[in-house]
């Protein structure tokens, strides 16, 4: 259950009777103040507005004071983020790779738009090519795309790019072998909340290359879910701190996104920003090893819901 915050005593009573209350109790008493009186309707929209001022507008002022009661005020949450020296992860784009056939030497210029079907009121998710590609003797050809839009969408099923925006003269037929991955929604406000009190708790702590510290370092990247630290084993000498990482969804971190991690801490081509010790472990990012679990379940159908039902729930959320 989410932390409620105790608004403070002053605002305690400040309720629309209340206040008319204290207002009425300021006019003379010869005045008649009975409700729908002309002096009556002339302090009650004060009386409104106060209460609405106190139990609304102060009170949600008095929440964006505080990281972990601003969800829901996106910019908020930035603000606290700010102050702490830390920022919201962006959305990242899905990634893959187009086999095409046609043609030897047909060319795929850069930029060229392809895309999946539209399914069940599931719209199509368009993918543009990264560098060109020529279709080759063998009359086929790998090309790499990138979603054009970045988060989650853009993580597709294999043999699902099936489609040209502006056909090519030469393309035969093209699909993607493999399911794109990689793209991953803007942060939201509940994980940044998360990690600015994570931050919060930890001032004072060592920030000099504990596992806390490569923890932290290694889901600042955007796209990362789970940083886990494992420590060399006593009999190892090599001094190498091994990071395990999910990405967002909590699937194992896609070979860029280790990669981006990797240059996050040690910073390689720029060492002023380097933030693992100059000199001691070195660093290996790594995602974890995945287990295959077969689930199998049985399905009791009825009027209300149908096979076809069951299967289109199913495709929108494979």
């Amino acid at each position: 259950m989410a932390e409620e915050l105790n608004m403070p005593t002053f605002l305690d009573g400040r309720d629309f009777d209340s206040i008319m209350e204290e207002m009425i109790s300021d006019v003379p008493a010869d005045i008649d103040m009975s409700e729908g009186s002309h002096p009556y309707n002339l302090l009650a929209p004060t009386a409104r507005q106060e209460e609405y001022f106190a139990q609304f507008l102060l009170a949600e002022a008095i929440r964006l004071i505080f990281p972990k009661f601003c969800e829901g005020y996106p910019e908020y949450v930035d603000y606290h983020a700010e102050i702490n020296g830390m920022s919201r992860k962006e959305a990242t784009y899905a990634m893959g790779e187009l086999s095409i056939t046609g043609a030897p030497l047909t060319v795929i210029p850069e930029g060229t738009i392809f895309s999946t079907a539209s399914v069940n009121d599931v719209p199509s998710v368009e993918f543009q090519s990264v560098g060109e590609g020529v279709i080759g003797e063998d009359g086929t050809s790998v090309v790499k795309i990138q979603a054009v839009e970045p988060g989650t969408t853009g993580n597709v099923s294999e043999n699902t790019i099936i489609l040209q925006d502006s056909p090519i003269d030469g393309v035969e037929s093209l699909t993607n072998p493999q399911a794109t991955s990689g793209g991953i929604d803007e942060e939201t406000d509940a994980s940044l909340i998360g990690r600015i009190a994570e931050y919060e708790e930890m001032q004072g702590l060592s920030f000099v290359g504990n596992d806390t510290d490569y923890k932290r370092w290694a889901e600042e990247v955007g796209g990362t879910g789970v940083a886990t630290v494992v420590a060399p084993a006593e009999d190892d000498d090599s001094g190498t701190i091994t990071i395990v990482l999910t990405d967002t969804l909590g699937n194992p971190a896609t070979e860029e996104l280790c990669r981006q991690v990797y240059e996050h801490i040690v910073s390689p081509n720029d060492r002023s920003k380097r933030l693992a010790p100059v000199n001691g472990a070195s660093l290996l990012v790594v995602p974890p090893v995945v287990v295959d679990i077969s689930v199998t379940a049985e399905i009791e159908l009825t009027e209300e819901v149908t096979l076809e039902t069951v299967k289109a729930e199913f495709l929108i959320n494979a």
